[in-house]
């Protein structure tokens, strides 16, 4: 799925359940914030093999969107924000077979236009079947994350040993209180 796709997907998402939360019956306000992302693992150490072993990993946004969507219990106008963003990880890796495995580690998530984000930290774990993961994680407020990321070698094989990947995914948490 292309970046531009996934933006559309968790925008539209973001939307369906802002919309969901203004209903007359929810006396409930509602704050989602969502991620969009694409980028690169640094150099794995030491490289994933074709079966076993576990190591470290850094990652860097090339591409990075971020999304905020706040809608009060009193029914006012949904307050939403987005802005471009920029994202440094780093953590561990626990790997099965080349691509199925786990990754767990901290991410900062940074605005680059200052309207809304600033330094949002998200730690993950993110288990991985066949080079695609589901992300979970809690982030630096206490809000639940969870989302979808893909990883495919970009450095060597799963033969000789994967030195880096590209990745790419969508994350969101949403805050109800009442």
């Amino acid at each position: 799925m292309k970046l531009h796709t996934k933006v559309l997907t968790i925008l539209s998402g973001i939307t369906c359940i802002a919309g969901l939360s203004i209903l007359p019956a929810s006396a409930q306000s509602v704050d989602v914030d969502a991620v969009v992302f694409a980028g690169a693992t640094g150099s794995l150490t030491p490289s994933v093999q074709l079966s076993g072993g576990t190591g470290s990993f850094t990652f860097g946004s090339i591409a990075c969107a971020a999304a905020s969507v706040a809608v009060n219990a009193d029914g006012d106008t949904p307050d939403a924000e987005a802005e471009a963003c920029v994202i440094a990880a780093s953590g561990t890796y626990a790997n099965m077979i080349c691509g199925t495995g786990t990754a767990d580690g901290s991410a900062t998530i940074t605005g680059t236009i200052g309207v809304e984000l600033e330094n949002t930290t998200v730690n993950f774990h993110i288990m991985f079947t066949a080079g695609v993961g589901i992300l979970t994680g809690t982030a630096g407020d206490g809000d639940m994350a969870i989302g979808v990321v893909d990883i495919i070698p970009s450095g060597g094989n799963c033969v000789t040993g994967v030195s880096q990947f590209l990745a790419s995914g969508a994350a969101a948490s949403v805050a109800v209180s009442a």
